[in-house]
């Protein structure tokens, strides 16, 4: 993820601003799957779209972000989880879903 800090609101003079960081998703495999293990809490409990928003930590200063995600983007990453996941394998939904999703990949 690319990150960059900006001024908001400054004046011509650059004065009066606040400082935000802005980032950029550079979807490599080390990002997707940081997304994924925030997200997979959502998928525990048995949503598998729509939009939703996570918690990463912003390495520059150490404070949380808020990001909004789109489930289905990570679906694929959330089911190899789920699979590899002992905690998951007794629960019927989980299961349902992954089957769902396998047959759907066909």
């Amino acid at each position: 993820m690319k990150f960059n800090q900006i001024t908001y609101g400054e004046d011509a003079d650059n004065n009066r601003g606040v400082k935000v960081w802005e980032y950029e998703f550079e979807h490599t495999k080390a990002e997707r799957d940081e997304i994924a293990e925030s997200a997979y809490l959502y998928f525990q409990d048995g949503i598998t779209s729509g939009k939703e928003t996570i918690i990463l930590i912003n390495p520059h200063n150490e404070e949380e972000m808020e990001i909004e995600i789109e489930i289905e983007d990570y679906i694929d990453l959330l089911v190899e989880k789920a699979e590899n996941d002992e905690d998951m394998k007794s629960d019927l939904y989980i299961q349902m879903i992954i089957k769902k999703h396998k047959e759907k990949q066909k």
